[in-house]
This record gives C-alpha cells, sequence and structure tokens, in this order.
C-alpha cells in the first residue's frame, strides 16, 4: 500500500507514522530518573540549609509577618476583637486645598488653554448631559496619559461620591501633573448653579442633590464633609460625627457653615442637610445659596432607612473581622 508503513502485521498510515511519539529507550528512562533524583536531592539541600539558617536567626522574618496568627489558629470559640464603631474609621489622608475648584471658578477656568474637563461620574448620566467638550474617562486611568500632563486637568464627579477623585488628584500632582483639580460638588454644584450642558435636558437640581442613607453615611467619614442635623432628631444619635444645629433655617445653617470655614479653610468641600422631608427646587436653591460656595446634600431619609443601613452594615464588618469560617475548637 502506497503512503503507508508495516508494524507488525498492521499497516500504519505514514501520516500517524510522523505523529507518533517514540517510546524512550532503556538509555533515556535512566536519564530521566536521574534528572527527577538530582532535583529532589536539591530540594532536600535547600530545605535543610534555610532550615539551619532559621535556627540560627539569619533569616528574619519582618515584625508583621512574624507577630501575624496563623491561618488555622483561630476557632469559633475564640474571642474577636472588639469592632470600631462606624464613624470612627475615618481616613487619614486630607484634602490638599489646591485641589478644589469651586464651581463659581468654572468659567475662569475654561479660559485656560486646552484644558482637559476628564468627567469620571456616572456613564449613563454623562450620555444624558455634561459639561461642553468634557471627556468619558476613568480618573485612575489618567496615571498613564502621560500627554495630559501639562494641561489643566478638571476632575468632574456627581458631587455625592467624590472622595476618590480628591485622592487621585493628590496622586497624579505627586506624579508631576502640572495642574490637576476636582470641582467640588460635582455636577450637583454645576446644576444647581443654572450653568449650561451639552445634551439633553438634566434632572433638577434639587433631584440630584438628594442621597440615600449609605451616601449620607459615607459623607459623614469624610472629614472634608460636615452633617448638620437639628437639635434632639434621632439622626444625631445614629449618625457619627455630626453637627447639631437649634433649627433647619437658611441663618442657622449658614452660621454653621462658617464656623466650619473658619476651622477648615478650602478643605470644606461639602454640606450635608438631614431634613424631615424632601426639598422642592425652589427651597433647596435658597439653602444652597445660604451655604455657598459650599456645595449643598440633602438627606432626607428619616433614622429608619439609615438603621436598617447601618445594621447591614455592621453584619458586613463582623463577617470582615472574624474572616474565612473555622472548624469549632475541640
Amino acid at each position: 500500500m502506497r503512503g503507508a508503513t508495516q508494524v507488525g502485521c498492521s499497516v500504519l498510515p505514514v501520516s500517524w507514522r510522523r505523529h507518533s511519539l517514540p517510546y524512550p529507550n532503556v538509555s533515556e528512562r535512566i536519564a530521566m530518573h536521574h534528572s527527577v533524583f538530582l532535583r529532589a536531592a536539591f530540594l532536600f539541600l535547600v530545605t535543610t540549609l534555610t532550615g539551619a539558617a532559621d535556627a540560627q536567626g539569619v533569616l528574619e522574618l519582618p515584625s508583621v509577618l512574624r507577630d501575624m496568627p496563623r491561618v488555622g489558629s483561630m476557632c469559633k470559640n475564640d474571642r474577636l476583637p472588639d469592632l470600631e464603631e462606624p464613624g470612627k474609621a475615618i481616613a487619614a489622608r486630607r484634602v490638599q486645598a489646591a485641589c478644589v475648584l469651586r464651581v463659581s471658578e468654572i468659567a475662569d477656568f475654561l479660559q485656560k488653554k486646552e484644558p482637559a474637563v476628564i468627567d469620571a461620574g456616572n456613564e449613563a448620566e454623562f450620555s444624558q448631559f455634561h459639561i461642553s467638550n468634557a471627556m468619558r474617562l476613568d480618573a485612575a486611568s489618567l496615571r498613564t496619559r502621560g500627554h495630559l500632563r501639562n494641561k489643566a486637568i478638571l476632575l468632574v464627579g456627581d458631587g455625592k461620591a467624590d472622595r476618590r477623585l480628591y485622592e487621585v488628584c493628590s496622586e497624579l500632582r505627586s506624579r508631576g501633573f502640572r495642574s490637576v483639580q476636582v470641582m467640588a460638588g460635582g455636577m450637583t454644584a454645576y446644576l444647581a448653579q443654572g450653568l449650561p450642558v451639552n445634551g439633553q435636558r438634566p434632572p433638577s437640581a434639587a433631584e440630584l442633590a438628594h442621597i440615600d442613607a449609605s451616601q449620607a453615611w459615607a459623607q459623614s467619614q469624610f472629614p472634608e464633609s460636615i452633617v448638620l442635623v437639628a437639635k434632639g432628631s434621632v439622626l444625631a444619635e445614629v449618625l457619627p460625627r455630626v453637627q447639631p444645629i437649634a433649627s433647619v433655617t437658611p441663618s442657622s445653617v449658614r452660621s454653621a457653615v462658617e464656623r466650619q470655614r473658619k476651622q477648615r479653610g478650602e478643605r470644606l468641600v461639602n454640606v450635608v442637610l438631614a431634613v424631615e422631608a424632601p426639598f422642592d427646587e425652589e427651597t433647596f436653591l435658597k439653602y444652597s445659596r445660604a451655604v455657598a460656595p459650599v456645595p449643598l446634600l440633602i438627606y432626607a431619609g428619616g433614622s429608619g432607612p439609615m438603621k436598617a443601613f447601618l445594621a447591614a452594615q455592621q453584619t458586613v464588618w463582623s463577617n470582615h473581622q472574624r474572616g474565612p469560617r473555622q472548624p469549632r475548637c475541640g
């Protein structure tokens, strides 16, 4: 048969013969066994020498690792460390005053040579409305965009969760970016000033300014924000780091903000006002003018949703402290 080879009593096609692997002969098998033996001997030698060096204190682990308990050392009956109360885990990083750009200064910023407005907020909202010539980018991706290093960069968020933007601003400045700032209050503060946008008609400033329980709690954890509540309010007992005020009026809110601005200067980036009922557009703009130039956010959810949120978070914190499930003792 053409194109085939005879193997014993069978005939195999040539294509099979090309791809078949030859069985190693005796000398090859001996070489393979020697290789395995040498590798095992090498590992044994390294392990022995490492153990001897460790016994003599040559290989010293860092104290952080040396004092760390073994993974399997904790069982269900072990006492867990006490949890930190909500509000004590305040970030050590502070907002750089140079990173803060007030909405009232936006016109001057846009007059700079080729400014780069980076919208780092919600992508769906950006598709509906945004500042003219703004680019939709993740703020963290700017680290790799060296062509923007010498431009004036403005980071724009939604004004409700801009803490990360201030961290990125500080990082980019430390990496040699010439001018990076964050628009304090984000698009919420921008629309409250009635400034123009591209795209569809945006929601009212009052709609954007209202926040939920999780956002209000996050603002209370931000050292550069203040949360104002009326004296005697249940929220004063639930939310950490609140500033009680005598009454919820524009004048009392303005006085509280002015006191904080004298202490913190330009680093005060948000005011959260806890109220009993949502604000309409007219009421919101009246209070917004009272605290200007600091942006205003409104929490009108009451103590019930806040307590429910904190209870859910307490479960999460407990699970983080406990770590992976361990077997029972004994």
